[in-house]
């Protein structure tokens, strides 16, 4: 094994221990804003059913998202399994999933079962549509357009007169990966004050909703509803795309960039938004960006590139005090 299994501690998170079970984006970006701060992140995949982006036309979203984690990979859903899962959560400080609403109560593993274990986890659910409410809602499939679909967002994207259109790239999944981030991190300081656990039902399509700034309020109080403006806005000045020049007269805008120039833009290299590090066979570089915000004091890093599947499973379970099988 050629990349480095021996975690560095740096950052304003060392010394907790993140979870992360999920796919694509939402519960995989709010793992990787822990990692890149320093938490320990194991990110657990079921062996026979693996993260889809790790195939998906070569993508890179697992090498830019999934870096500096710890992957473990087993069938945590019964027997053996099922009991290796339970005793890592007693090492846990926060277990961040996404799948169908009420997915983990019916696997034997809810929020009760959960802290019976470890009474001071704290647990994000991310879903399309929530852990309670309509059954029929609660236990459909989601993801990012759907989300904005029933969050009402996607209806106000687009030219008037056209189609509405999903706004890119994924909306939805990110607020609920910032969310997850920043709930949990809350509930962490109050765990350090009661001993006590939390746990948050993020419903992505209310996320889109509280997004919306003074829109379902106008609607709910003055039954005013949003028309569609394209690049247009009846309550902003200078709002869209423009061809005239008006940074020289103080008037805040940008150029509509593109990854070429952005690349070469002075004031993108003056603040180093680009970098590589290694991937997993410690030979191949990874160009993508950079850890993100600017930290004075205690700085994130990357340590390592995405893991290859199970590939830290003996550390992991070594430190479980599991014996390897021989």
């Amino acid at each position: 094994m050629n990349i480095n299994t021996k975690m560095p501690k740096f950052g304003l998170l060392s010394g907790y221990r993140v979870i992360m079970m999920g796919a694509s984006v939402a519960a995989p970006f709010a793992g990787e804003l822990y990692a890149e701060n320093g938490a320990d992140v194991i990110w657990l995949e079921h062996p026979t059913n693996v993260d889809s982006s790790r195939a998906a036309r070569k993508s890179g979203a697992w090498q830019q998202d999934r870096r500096n984690m710890r992957s473990l990979a087993m069938n945590y859903t019964k027997d053996e399994g099922k009991e290796v899962f339970l005793k890592l959560i007693e090492t846990t400080d926060v277990l961040i999933e996404a799948s169908i609403g009420g997915r983990y109560e019916k696997m034997g593993l809810g929020d009760e079962i959960l802290w019976q274990r470890n009474p001071k986890l704290v647990i994000a659910h991310i879903s399309g549509f929530g852990q309670t409410g309509i059954p029929e809602y609660v236990g459909r499939a989601s993801y990012d357009p759907i989300a904005q679909a029933f969050g009402c967002v996607m209806r106000m994207n687009g030219l008037p007169g056209q189609p509405s259109a999903p706004a890119m790239p994924f909306p939805a999944d990110f607020t609920a990966s910032f969310y997850a981030y920043g709930m949990t991190l809350a509930a962490l300081l109050k765990r350090n004050e009661t001993g006590k656990g939390e746990s948050f039902d993020i419903a992505q399509y209310e996320l889109m909703m509280h997004l919306q700034a003074n829109y379902p309020t106008d609607y709910l109080r003055y039954g005013r509803d949003y028309i569609k403006e394209g690049n247009h806005s009846r309550i902003c000045a200078s709002y869209g795309t423009y061809s005239w020049l008006l940074a020289s007269n103080g008037v805040p805008c940008s150029r509509l960039m593109s990854y070429e120039e952005a690349v070469t833009h002075p004031h993108y290299q003056a603040r180093e938004v680009f970098t590589t590090w290694t991937a997993a066979d410690g030979i191949t570089p990874i160009p993508g960006v950079n850890i993100v915000p600017k930290i004075k004091n205690y700085p994130g890093q990357i340590w390592r590139g995405a893991p290859n599947i199970g590939m830290d499973n003996e550390d992991i379970l070594e430190e479980l005090g599991i014996p390897r099988k021989q």
